[in-house]
């Protein structure tokens, strides 16, 4: 199927993706994305994001790059609550580096498949005449 699917330049698609089911989704070499993220993907935060952090989802991406705090810096000394985990937890040198790679990352990902963008899933209404006539 993949051959084929490669020879006729056909790819995956979806109507609508459930908002749970686009936070579950891999955040690394993401299906539905612009061609920047692979760029993002090799960049020196990114492993820290990978191997540091665990991140795998992209709502995990998410939940870091939503983090706001008013004591927040953008310098590795920031002592805002999350910088502090993430310099004692996760072993990370710069935190809100990591961050700010989180949102470029958001960015890449197409609104269809972006949990804040996207929409419920898609219904197929069929009225009870139209299984009658089916039948």
């Amino acid at each position: 199927i993949i051959k084929t699917a490669k020879k006729y330049n056909v790819c995956w698609e979806a109507i609508s993706i459930d908002p749970n089911i686009a936070k579950q989704l891999l955040a690394w070499f993401h299906i539905g994305t612009l061609h920047e993220l692979n760029k993002l993907n090799n960049h020196l935060y990114a492993t820290c994001l990978r191997e540091k952090h665990q991140i795998t989802s992209v709502g995990q991406i998410e939940t870091i790059a939503s983090r706001n705090s008013p004591l927040h810096r953008q310098n590795k000394n920031c002592l805002c609550i999350h910088c502090m985990q993430d310099r004692t937890i996760s072993n990370c040198d710069k935190p809100f580096k990591c961050a700010k790679l989180a949102k470029d990352i958001l960015k890449c990902i197409l609104p269809k498949w972006c949990p804040q963008t996207s929409t419920h899933p898609y219904a197929l209404n069929i009225a009870p005449e139209q299984i009658t006539a089916n039948d």
